[in-house]
C-alpha cells in the first residue's frame, strides 16, 4: 500500500512539472507574437508617414539648361517644400533618337526649404535634348530646426551677432532691422536666428537681411565667432515669418 501511495505521489509531481513547462512555452509564444505585432505596427506607421510625405516630391523642382560652349547640361534642384530634403537624384539625357547621351547621380544633402543646388553633367551630343530623373527610394523629408515657444534667447550670442551685423550699417536695408535674437539649436554651436524688422520693410530688403545673416554666419569654420547659424527667420513685430532659410 505504501508503494502504491509513493508511486501515485511521484506521478502527480511529474504531471505537475509537465503542466508548468507547457504554460511557460505558451507565454513565450505569446510574447513573441506580441513583439512581432509591435514591429509590424511600427513599420506600418513609418510606411504611412513616408507615403504622406511622398507628395512633397512634387515640390522638388529639377530643371536643366544646356551650355553648348562648355558641352554640359547644368542641372538645378530647388526645394520649394517646407521640409529639409535629402536624396540622390539620377539624371539621364537623351537625343531625338532616344539614345542616352549623358547621365550622372547628384547627391543632395539636407537641402533647406527655399534653397537650391546644382551640378554640371557632360553630354556627348548637343542640340535638343530631353532628360529624365529619379529620386532614390530612401529620400528623406525632415522638419527644419526652429525656435520653440519655451526657448530662451542666448544673450551672449545675440550681442555678438548684433555687433557683427553693425558692420552693414551703411547699407540701405540695415536701418529696417529692429532686433536680432539668437537661440541655441540642438548642437553645441548651432544657432537659430530671428531678426525682427519694421513693418515697412520691402520683401527685397527682407531677403537681403536674411541672406546676409545666413551667408556670413552659416558657413566657414566659425573661428571668429562663438556659434554657427543653421536657421535664419526674418519676422515682423507680430511674429509673422517673412523669410526662412535653414541648413
Amino acid at each position: 500500500m505504501k508503494k502504491l501511495l509513493l508511486i501515485f505521489a511521484l506521478t502527480c509531481v511529474i504531471l505537475s512539472g509537465c503542466s508548468s513547462n507547457s504554460q511557460q512555452t505558451d507565454n513565450s509564444k505569446s510574447s513573441v507574437q506580441s513583439t512581432s505585432s509591435g514591429q509590424s505596427s511600427e513599420t506600418s506607421k513609418e510606411e504611412t508617414q513616408k507615403e504622406d510625405l511622398s507628395k512633397e516630391l512634387e515640390n522638388i523642382k529639377v530643371t536643366a539648361s544646356l551650355d553648348e560652349m562648355m558641352g554640359y547640361e547644368k542641372v538645378t534642384i530647388e526645394n520649394t517644400s517646407s521640409y529639409v530634403f535629402t536624396s540622390s537624384v539620377h539624371v539621364r539625357f537623351y537625343n531625338s533618337n532616344n539614345k542616352m547621351v549623358g547621365n550622372d547621380t547628384i547627391f543632395v544633402e539636407s537641402l533647406a526649404p527655399g534653397d537650391y543646388t546644382w551640378a554640371n553633367i557632360s553630354v556627348s551630343e548637343l542640340g535638343e535634348l530631353s532628360f529624365k530623373y529619379d529620386f532614390s527610394m530612401n529620400y528623406e523629408f525632415t522638419e527644419p530646426q526652429s525656435v520653440s515657444n519655451n526657448q530662451t534667447v542666448n544673450d551672449d550670442w545675440s550681442a555678438e551677432m548684433t555687433e557683427k551685423m553693425s558692420g552693414f550699417q551703411n547699407t540701405s536695408w540695415y536701418p529696417f532691422i529692429e532686433e536680432i535674437n539668437v537661440y541655441n539649436g540642438d548642437g553645441e554651436r548651432d544657432a537659430l536666428v530671428i531678426a525682427i524688422v519694421s513693418s515697412n520693410t520691402s520683401q527685397e530688403d527682407i531677403d537681403r537681411i536674411g541672406n546676409t545673416i545666413f551667408g556670413n554666419f552659416a558657413f566657414g569654420t566659425g573661428a571668429d565667432r562663438s556659434f554657427d547659424v543653421i536657421s535664419v527667420s526674418v519676422q515682423n513685430s507680430n511674429g509673422d515669418e517673412l523669410f526662412l532659410r535653414t541648413k
